[in-house]
């Protein structure tokens, strides 16, 4: 007798009271405001959007962090505004292989975090990068691994020098 086949879909996240990604974590432009470390979106409240019906598709509807992403594979702990970071899935690609990315949003990464991060690298076969203390730091072929110090080296930002995907 075959079994049915039962469609399961991860029930679909909503950012609730999270404006990470508003907070001035990442360098975006919203309505032509600057938005970056040190000098959050001007239309955030720090707890909702004050234009979100009429926020740009591009950056904010089209924006998806690693945690909101329908089928996410983190933990639901792992909010951005609840892990203090913001995980930016397949952010680039290097040498054809997607790379993640771990920004900080308040707080350096977990070792629970990173350690997680490392497997998942390992099981897909996708190198990331994160900051840590106030540097940066990859985790894939000893090639990427490579190329990352020498930014480091260099004051260089990876979310800047890689193009993103």
């Amino acid at each position: 007798m075959n079994k049915p086949i039962i469609n399961i879909r991860q029930k679909t996240r909503q950012c609730g009271n999270c404006t990470a990604c508003c907070d001035g974590w990442l360098k975006i432009v919203i309505h032509g405001q600057a938005v970056y470390p040190g000098k959050p979106c001007p239309y955030s409240t720090g707890s909702s959007c004050k234009i979100y019906p009429d926020r740009p598709e591009d950056p904010c509807k089209k924006f998806e962090c690693g945690w909101l992403m329908e089928n996410s594979p983190l933990p639901e702990t792992w909010r951005p505004d609840k892990c203090g970071v913001i995980v930016l899935f397949s952010f680039t690609t290097w040498q054809g292989m997607p790379v993640d990315a771990v920004v900080p949003a308040g707080n350096d990464p977990s070792l629970e975090l990173l350690e997680w991060m490392r497997q998942f690298a390992v099981a897909k076969q996708r190198p990331f990068f994160w900051r840590e203390n106030g540097n940066w730091s990859g985790y894939g072929p000893p090639a990427f691994q490579q190329e990352m110090l020498e930014k480091a080296k260099k004051g260089i930002n990876p979310l800047e020098s890689f193009r993103k995907t």
